[in-house]
């Protein structure tokens, strides 16, 4: 009898392994933890891992990590990883845009969007993230290096991060009174963080895009390409991507954009 229900406990383990198995490993850097855990939620043939790009990079190339489809918060990572032959160069392509706001814990700095306190030079301390390592700190670079965002009178309180988590945790324990970061990492469900915020205008600076590839199809290929097609095209995939934050790459203006007065 013992023996029995020993046997019938393997076959369950064995088949609960290859249902796992069978699903499709999708990673992403940590900004699209919201946006694909909601799509994730809806479907019964995907996993989820999230983690930095650098992280991502080294589990990747040490085969720590199996991923079928990445989708990175830049295209650093996916051209090291088709340099390397572990991803398809044909599969790289722009996936969404993620907007870049101005964002303080306090809910009257940029009331309704407003750059009073920028012009007025009302603006106690920033965080920015380093120009050379992310796409965020690039287009922060972009925005602050022009006179019409000024910053010489907090030139001391001008604080450099990382990255834009670092910037978010220096603003969010209100160390920092103001930081820039993608609007992604401040929104849940369509609702900002506690606070207010500037949304730039794009054409403020360089897109910051996110790209979607294929780095293993050895299994499963049709089902990888299928779900590849899914989170690149599909309505519901790009409802929620925007629901997150994110915006859409045929969307012709970020809602609730200021213009800053004198910006060239």
């Amino acid at each position: 009898m013992f023996k029995k229900v020993l046997y019938t406990l393997t076959l369950c383990l064995c088949s609960y392994q290859a249902m796992a198995d069978d699903k499709i490993n999708v990673c992403a850097t940590s900004q699209m933890y919201n946006a694909l855990s909601a799509i994730a939620a809806a479907r019964d043939d995907m996993n989820t891992y999230f983690a930095s790009g650098t992280d991502l990079y080294a589990q990747i190339s040490n085969n720590d990590r199996k991923c079928n489809i990445l989708i990175s918060s830049d295209e650093k990572l996916p051209i090291q990883l088709i340099r390397s032959n572990r991803a398809e160069a044909a599969s790289m392509l722009p996936l969404v845009r993620a907007p870049l706001v101005l964002w303080s814990k306090n809910p009257r700095l940029f009331n309704n969007g407003s750059t009073m306190a920028i012009s007025d030079r009302q603006l106690e301390s920033l965080a920015i993230a380093k120009t050379e390592l992310t796409p965020v700190g690039f287009a922060t670079h972009q925005i602050v290096s022009k006179s019409a965002f000024p910053t010489n009178y907090i030139k001391d309180k001008l604080f450099r991060a990382e990255h834009e988590y670092e910037v978010y945790s220096m603003v969010d324990s209100e160390n920092v009174q103001a930081g820039f970061v993608s609007k992604p990492l401040v929104t849940s469900r369509n609702r900002m963080a506690n606070g207010s915020y500037w949304v730039v205008p794009k054409d403020y600076h360089a897109d910051i895009l996110y790209y979607i590839t294929i780095v293993d199809k050895a299994e499963n290929t049709d089902k990888i390409v299928d779900l590849y097609k899914f989170l690149k095209d599909d309505k519901s995939a790009l409802e929620s991507y925007e629901l997150f934050g994110f915006e859409n790459l045929n969307s012709a203006e970020n809602k609730g954009q200021s213009e800053l007065k004198g910006f060239k």
